[in-house]
């Protein structure tokens, strides 16, 4: 398999696990504990406005990242490093995170993936698609 389907297929699994964490964290709370739920909440209506807008950047520009990685596009290996930064940046500020186990295991296996990503588009043969150099076949 060449490096460019290896990074389409890694990207649709990127995709699906963001989706799936996002999914999975509202489809579980009912299994948090009543003290647990009643803390969560109390976290997420005490979230400064900067932080909830801050995450839809992030989405925002993740989905445009997949976009431009899928087809690549020059800049959008830059997006999609800058949106993992941003995320963690913002996650520093979150304050306590509350979550069921399924969703922290979709999170850590798209944080994998999100590092196999960068691997690829940063370290590889495949990264001088992304800065002008002599093009690998799709």
């Amino acid at each position: 398999m060449n490096l460019a389907k290896v990074l389409r297929l890694l990207i649709l699994a990127d995709a699906v696990l963001v989706v799936a964490a996002i999914v999975s964290d509202l489809a579980t709370r009912g299994m948090l504990s009543p003290e647990l739920l009643r803390a969560l909440t109390e976290v997420e209506e005490a979230l400064p406005l900067v932080l909830v807008l801050g995450g839809l950047l992030v989405l925002v520009l993740m989905v445009v990242a997949w976009i431009g990685l899928w087809l690549f596009w020059r800049p959008a290996r830059t997006i999609y490093l800058a949106s993992w930064v941003l995320g963690l940046l913002l996650t520093i500020f979150l304050g306590p995170y509350i979550e069921t186990g399924i969703t922290h295991a979709l999170e850590s296996l798209n944080s994998g993936v999100g590092g196999a990503i960068l691997a690829l588009v940063y370290f590889s043969e495949i990264a001088r698609r992304f800065s002008g150099g002599a093009a690998l076949s799709n």
